[in-house]
């Protein structure tokens, strides 16, 4: 993903500055740990003078910079800092390693590390003392890393245009009062956590309380957090509510809308959430951060009961791309994305770029079928598990094991199989103060589902394996089971 020569001229010129209307009157951050705060008036001078600063370093128009800071405060000046300087900013998870801090800059280029803030001070400078050099729309402004850093990691690439555009749609379909005080409990490093739930209710002109990655010792607080900050909207993902449900009392207050994505959500947890947090205005959301976060959505009474359920999109369109490479408005097959929040490529990856795309529409590596009524997801391509040329869905497999009351969560992938190529092999975790066997849950499976998509194995183990957000991973988690392949 490169930019050419005149399209950085005309963004230099323009003096046009998009990355203002990220940034509400009224916006407001709030460190939930340290309990520091920043209005908007203070946000932007920090920022300025973060800017100031860096135009100083004689860094190139264009140039990516890695934000690897703790403070989730910092992130946000950052941000917005590299952006007045005409930089690009690249969001890590500030704990990798020093291999993968290598790996990351080998993929993006990055000039500089952002961990502490630099030398100069909030009243240092003017803020706009860096405004003749802020991006502009069209040109590359974020980079979110993608998950798995142990092989080559790729960079999502967004304009300030593409974030704008979902910020806008979020807002348009959430509402600006519901937005008015988020709680945002994810990290601030990706775009669920990002874009959801800081730069939409920012733009929106709310107050955010930032609460990334509660650790298990913070989680029964949950719902006094909630109530200590009035919060009317949260997201996230469903490996943190299942925690959440079994630590935290209700708050007496309920949130107005509530979130979930990023992952498989069964109807049995989206109706637990909804009983917890004390409202059904809880949706099953379907994100991508090729997308830049939030591409359609849909609550427990729209989806009747359909699992995978998220109904039409919320900006541009969808449709499906069918066994023979045809483009579909209804069917089943890979789901596709047309939309102006979509990413402009994978950083300096022409080819990887260009998979991503099937004409003008992003491929989302998403199983769905596409009605009337909306979009049914039901799996990911690379989840298939193919039992001699019968294709078995992972999540499917996953929701039957989670239907038994002594099961947590499960994970489902492929196992060699002598005979069929590939068999299903299957991890779960049991539910506290139960002790499910191996040989009683397979005889459950065969009663709830066909032959061929009963788990050949079945591991009992004590978590599974998740990424840095809250992902499943299940190859790492069919390693954990069966040894490295």
């Amino acid at each position: 993903m490169t930019q050419d020569q005149p399209r950085r001229e005309a963004g230099l010129q323009s003096g046009h500055q998009p990355w203002r209307a990220l940034l509400g009157n009224t916006s407001q951050l709030h460190d939930w740990r340290s309990g520091r705060r920043l209005d908007r008036a203070e946000v932007l001078a920090q920022s300025g003078a973060q800017a100031a600063w860096l135009g100083q370093q004689g860094f190139q128009r264009g140039d990516p910079v890695v934000i690897a800071s703790a403070d989730p405060l910092q992130v946000i000046v950052d941000l917005f800092a590299c952006w007045q300087a005409g930089l690009v900013a690249v969001l890590i998870n500030p704990a990798i390693v020093a291999a993968e801090r290598s790996r990351v800059t080998a993929a993006t280029g990055a000039v500089l590390w952002l961990q502490t803030t630099p030398g100069a001070g909030p009243g240092d400078v003017a803020p706009d003392a860096a405004s003749g050099q802020a991006l502009g729309a069209d040109e590359p402004a974020l980079i979110l890393m993608t998950s798995g850093t142990t092989g080559t990691p790729k960079g999502v690439t967004l304009s300030l245009g593409a974030l704008s555009a979902r910020v806008s749609s979020n807002r348009a379909r959430i509402g600006d009062a519901t937005l008015r005080r988020v709680l945002s409990v994810l990290p601030v490093y990706f775009g669920h956590g990002l874009i959801g739930t800081v730069l939409t209710p920012l733009a929106a002109g709310g107050a955010v309380t930032l609460w990334p990655s509660p650790a298990l010792g913070e989680l029964p607080g949950l719902g006094a957090t909630l109530d200590k900050t009035r919060a009317t909207f949260l997201s996230s993902v469903p490996s943190f509510w299942r925690m959440a449900l079994r630590l935290s009392p209700s708050p007496k207050v309920p949130p107005e809308q509530v979130h979930i994505g990023s992952e498989r959500l069964s109807p049995e947890l989206w109706q637990q959430v909804a009983t917890w947090a004390g409202t059904q205005n809880v949706l099953n959301m379907y994100g991508l951060t090729e997308a830049a976060n939030w591409v359609g959505g849909a609550t427990l009474e729209q989806a009747a009961g359909a699992a995978g359920f998220v109904g039409r999109p919320w900006q541009g369109a969808f449709a499906i791309l069918d066994a023979n490479g045809d483009v579909q408005t209804l069917g089943a097959g890979e789901v596709l994305i047309r939309s102006a929040a979509c990413m402009s490529g994978i950083w300096n990856d022409t080819a990887a770029s260009d998979a991503a795309f099937h004409h003008s529409w992003l491929r989302t590596g998403d199983i769905g079928s596409l009605d009337d009524t909306g979009l049914t997801l039901s799996g990911r391509i690379k989840s298939q598990i193919n039992r001699g040329g019968v294709k078995i869905l992972a999540d499917e497999i996953e929701q039957m094991l989670e239907r038994h009351p002594d099961v947590a969560e499960a994970a489902a992938f492929a196992i060699p199989d002598p005979v069929s190529g590939e068999g299903v092999g299957a991890a779960i975790v049991a539910q506290p103060g139960t002790a499910p066997t191996v040989e009683a849950l397979r005889d459950w499976c065969r009663t709830q589902v066909r032959a061929e998509a009963v788990p050949a194995r079945i591991a009992i183990v004590p978590a599974l394996v998740r990424n840095d957000r809250g992902k499943l991973m299940r190859d790492a988690t069919r390693d954990l089971v069966l040894g490295p392949s």
